[in-house]
């Protein structure tokens, strides 16, 4: 049965009656998401300026990012790209959005697989705007994306005849 914008209280019902959580002591569910949860500590890039450098506790959860490839990524400059949207994949019409924005094709990754997961993480706000998706291969989905970017480059380059 699929349900669609269930109040607060009816997604907890229906969270409880499946199995997938637990009511706290004070009355918050609590949940297992599994091992692939979140955003990976290693995500995280802000743009190194000598000015704020000081300021922030790099390491391996805020690292540099140069601001020559910052710039090559505002300006779009790449032809394809790949991306694991983690929990955004279910949750974020604004992602969508922001990739239809910049016009150009990805493959998305998912380490585990959302559809052999909670029923929540069956919505994907990205597999019909993504040229293909890769999911449950662990980090082999990411060069599995990355052979079939090069393959479809390939492709286009060959048919429009023409090479970026």
């Amino acid at each position: 049965m699929r349900h669609r914008n269930l109040s607060s209280s009816l997604l907890v019902e229906a969270a409880l009656r499946r199995g997938e959580g637990i009511l706290t002591d004070r009355g918050a569910l609590a949940v297992t998401t599994g091992k692939y949860t979140g955003r990976s500590p290693k995500d995280r890039y802000i743009v190194d300026n000598p000015r704020l450098r000081d300021l922030i506790d790099w390491g391996p959860v805020n690292q540099p990012l140069e601001r020559h490839a910052f710039d090559r990524l505002h300006a779009r400059d790449f032809d394809v790209a790949i991306v694991n949207a983690g929990a955004y994949t279910h949750t974020s019409i604004a992602l969508r959005d922001a990739l239809k924005g910049i016009a150009r094709p990805f493959f998305e990754v998912h380490l585990s697989d959302p559809a052999a997961r909670e029923p929540f993480r069956r919505v994907n706000y990205l597999a019909d705007i993504a040229l293909g998706s890769f999911v449950g291969q662990g980090k082999r989905g990411y060069h599995l994306a990355l052979e079939a970017a090069a393959r479809w480059l390939a492709e286009r380059d060959r048919t429009t005849g023409a090479a970026s």
